[in-house]
């Protein structure tokens, strides 16, 4: 065939011809129209997900000395021993000394006319030790959607101990002299110490073991078998945030069930807090509430 001869392919002729080979697996002739709907996808770049959040550490209850009768080898005597400063402190397992990164603190709550509706007022006290000014006995404040009872009064002080003892837990200073260096030693164990086996049972959980009832409140949604909120749900939550703070900084909170009678100091600060000043300060402030401020008398002078 003479170059003058030469056939020139057709413009709209594929550019492989009449050839024999194969054409490639993705050339678009040999692509349906789903196979290039999910080539265009699979070629689409899409923006990068946000890196996952780290899952939130567990929070973990434990009841002492549950938790460590094997430690203590069930010798479960004189375990509150006071430290230099006079705050207490659970002692050392075989020992007869102080665990100074610990620190217990009782509580205790006290509600006139507990149960009925004569309930106008309640109080909490919160024991670290004789001498400590973190120790004190006060009132519940009243409000529109306060309720007093003996039970709101003890998760009251389990707030306000949670939160005194959560400086010891950031930088420590419950512990030797104010020059000490051992002041810097910071608290990693929390033993709450109350007679209430409602809130013991509840966060600490059963004294043979027994699961916390928290972790099955909060499995459920803190709601109840019948479809209802737990009862005083907002002081528990506000528990549990402090229970989460303290975790996070490396501090465990343990709750200790004791006999009444062993609880004295801090059922003493709670009923202080009833004492006849506080009833009338109660009054005045009843009063208040109905018919407004009381009206200023102006001395004439003489």
């Amino acid at each position: 065939m003479s170059p003058s001869q030469v056939i020139k392919p057709d413009p709209g002729t594929p550019p492989y011809g009449n050839s024999s080979r194969k054409r490639p697996r993705d050339s678009p002739d040999s692509l349906d129209q789903s196979s290039v709907h999910d080539t265009k996808k699979r070629m689409i770049r899409h923006p990068a997900a946000p890196p996952s959040r780290p899952p939130e550490a567990e929070l973990t209850f434990g009841r002492f000395p549950v938790s460590r009768s094997i430690e203590y080898s069930r010798n479960l005597d004189h375990l509150d021993i006071t430290g230099p400063r006079g705050f207490h402190h659970i002692r050392r397992p075989r020992t007869s000394t102080p665990d100074r990164s610990s620190i217990i603190v009782a509580i205790a709550g006290a509600c006139p006319n507990n149960g009925t509706g004569g309930a106008q007022r309640s109080s909490c006290g919160v024991y670290f030790g004789d001498s400590c000014r973190e120790t004190r006995g006060f009132k519940v404040d009243s409000g529109p959607a306060t309720t007093h009872t003996n039970q709101c009064a003890e998760l009251h002080a389990a707030i306000a101990a949670l939160d005194a003892v959560k400086p010891f837990c950031e930088k420590g200073g419950h512990w030797g002299s104010a020059t000490s260096v051992d002041k810097q030693c910071r608290v990693t164990h929390v033993v709450v110490q109350s007679h209430s086996s409602y809130i013991v049972e509840a966060v600490g959980g059963g004294k043979r073991g027994q699961s916390p009832y928290m972790k099955t409140w909060m499995a459920n949604g803190f709601v109840t078998a019948q479809g209802l909120s737990i009862k005083n749900l907002d002081l528990w939550q506000e528990i549990l945030q402090r229970l989460r703070d303290l975790q996070s900084l490396g501090s465990f909170v343990e709750f200790w069930l004791v006999p009444k009678a062993e609880n004295q100091a801090a059922r003493e600060l709670a009923t202080a807090g009833q004492s006849r000043r506080a009833a009338a300060e109660d009054m005045m402030a009843s009063f208040r509430n109905a018919y407004g401020p009381f009206p200023t008398v102006k001395k004439e002078p003489k």
